[in-house]
């Protein structure tokens, strides 16, 4: 009789759930809004939990989880009651941010982790349980090189444009034109008056990256300047925890990574700068799969290529630029 699993991931932006089973076969996949406390009433946060939970769940679904992973800043323990509403739940256990983003990046259990996502932060880990942070302070006071740092400072600098207090940049109308305002009192309008503010202005990094493809030096100089950050980050708590970074695996995590050669470049050079001899990976997965990848550890001692292999076959949406 088969069993099976939930990988669960969430954040500022969004909630993933993943239900496979222990074949390590894609059985189906569900999505949701933000489940951070800090940016999402506890009403948002149960509906996004709902949402989540009952799209992935194939209709008429009553079979026992065997072992649901969880990572996310919100209530776990809330999702697991939803959740058992609807089916049993054997086992809850939380995976930390840094660990999920490892696993499903290089499938290893020790190595380094910059993470730009909605927020920003650095990790260490050492066998997956023991891991280290820096960072992380949120929107308000922190999260440089986040997608809401980049989209903070290109709604700035468009409206610098505008007011001309700056160079004039193509984020002016790219942004003018996403919010479909007339001008920037009224994307100011919008801004103010939307509860969920701080996805919004997240979002707004996709407009960089597209003005920096487009050669706006502008969009190009936030974007390199958040790999600068990140880079920070890293050998921040590379001195900070007294390790050593020769050859020392160090992947890129979250959403803000893909396809922006100008961030991760200049990270890249940065780190390389003082640690010649770390190797600097991209990740293979979105960062949900670390759960399942821990599973594939737990049931097969090692994640060899030809296991790899049959997770790539099963969980292409999650493939880095395949989802």
């Amino acid at each position: 009789m088969k069993k099976y699993y939930m990988a669960v991931d969430g954040g500022g932006s969004k909630l993933i759930s993943i239900l496979f089973d222990d074949s390590l076969n894609f059985v189906s996949t569900g999505r949701g809004g933000s489940i951070n406390g800090n940016f999402a009433s506890m009403d948002e946060i149960k509906k996004s939990m709902l949402d989540s939970i009952t799209a992935c769940l194939p209709e008429g679904f009553h079979e026992p989880i065997q072992c649901c992973f969880i990572t996310m800043p919100g209530p776990a323990e809330l999702y697991v009651q939803i959740l058992q509403s609807i089916c049993p739940v054997m086992e809850m256990k939380r995976l930390s941010e840094g660990s999920i983003c490892l696993l499903s990046g290089i499938q290893k259990k020790s190595g380094h982790v910059a993470l730009s996502g909605t927020g920003s932060g650095a990790f260490i880990i050492t066998d997956i349980e023991n891991v280290s942070h820096l960072g992380g302070w949120g929107s308000l006071i922190g999260d440089e090189g986040s997608g809401f740092d980049i989209g903070c400072k290109g709604l700035q600098a468009a409206i610098h444009s505008y007011d001309t207090r700056g160079p004039k940049t193509a984020l002016e109308e790219m942004i003018r034109s996403y919010f479909r305002a007339e001008d920037f009192l009224s994307v100011r309008n919008i801004l103010y008056r939307t509860p969920t503010y701080r996805s919004v202005i997240a979002k707004l990094c996709l407009l960089v990256l597209n003005a920096a493809d487009l050669g706006d030096p502008i969009a190009i100089k936030i974007m390199e300047n958040a790999g600068r950050d990140l880079a920070k980050h890293i050998l921040a708590i590379i001195s900070r925890d007294g390790l050593s970074a020769d050859k020392a695996d160090i992947v890129t995590a979250g959403s803000v990574w893909k396809r922006n050669p100008y961030m991760f470049n200049v990270f890249k050079q940065d780190v390389l700068a003082v640690h010649p001899t770390a190797i600097i990976h991209k990740p293979l997965f979105e960062p949900v799969m670390g759960s399942v990848v821990y599973m594939a550890y737990q049931l097969c001692n090692e994640v060899d290529q030809p296991c790899v292999d049959h997770l790539k076959e099963q969980f292409g949406q999650f493939l880095i630029g395949k989802g």
